[in-house]
């Protein structure tokens, strides 16, 4: 519907904070016609280099140069199938689908482990090029397809990653495959764990090095926000939101619920 590379969407776009001119750009999608936004960038030091990590349902997790926005380098977080298919009128399956990849939460960088954290999900969709081209509807899907935002392979298939990421390298340290998907942010923490959450509602900490999960505990709910974790009075605390968060995408249950945990 919209050919070429259509600036500035799924982009990184950096401003000049005094007046606003545009700095640089880094495209990570072309001409976006899977519906792979993007979500959100995080800065980070590393070695004395200034960085910036952005991933987005196309999977893929991208660090780059915050001076110039220059690649260092980008690697799949999620299974990759059919990315450079066309859609046809037959239909073209692909993954990640239209609710695949990184979806809200960003990556995480932890100084103490030198990891990236990243959580995705692998759910891949079929889409089918209407053979015309539709008519805008108010209030009704507008993807330029026959059948919306595709038709999803099975729920029962669909299930998440949380993925290390060495910063330097650009090399997988480690993941950790969940049975649905991971759409909560990740929390390093000083202390070598990382803490996050599922869509079945486990609140899980795990090992910073090598994933390993340490502690579960179903919420009754999905877990798809972020973690937080302070400290009042010397004791340290977490924060999980759990709970309904998207019945349109999801189809998921589970009352708004915030849940405290403490070390001690």
């Amino acid at each position: 519907m919209r050919p070429g590379t259509n600036l500035f969407s799924d982009s990184v776009v950096a401003l000049d904070a005094k007046n606003g001119k545009l700095k640089w750009w880094f495209q990570l999608v072309f001409g976006d016609y899977h519906d792979w936004d993007t979500t959100s960038a995080a800065s980070f030091d590393a070695h004395g280099r200034k960085l910036i990590a952005v991933a987005g349902k196309d999977g893929i997790l991208h660090v780059l140069d915050r001076n110039d926005g220059k690649s260092q380098f980008k690697i799949p977080v999620t299974t990759l199938e059919n990315t450079e298919m066309p859609i046809t009128e037959k239909g073209t399956h692909y993954c990640p689908g239209t609710l695949g990849g990184v979806e809200w939460n960003g990556p995480a960088y932890s100084p103490e482990t030198n990891l990236l954290y990243v959580n995705a999900i692998d759910w891949c969709v079929t889409s089918r090029l209407a053979p015309q081209a539709p008519q805008y509807s108010q209030g009704m899907e507008y993807a330029g397809l026959a059948n919306g935002f595709g038709t999803f392979d099975d729920v029962s298939t669909a299930h998440g990653w949380t993925n290390a990421v060495d910063a330097t390298t650009g090399k997988m340290a480690w993941r950790y495959k969940s049975s649905s998907p991971m759409v909560a942010g990740v929390t390093p923490t000083a202390g070598g764990v990382v803490l996050t959450g599922d869509m079945d509602g486990n609140f899980l900490i795990m090992g910073a090095k090598d994933g390993t999960v340490l502690y579960r505990w179903n919420t009754g709910g999905p877990v798809a926000g972020g973690v937080v974790t302070y400290e009042e009075g010397g004791k340290q605390y977490v924060a999980v939101a759990s709970g309904n968060n998207s019945r349109t995408a999801w189809m998921s249950v589970g009352s708004a619920t915030v849940f405290i945990f403490s070390s001690q």
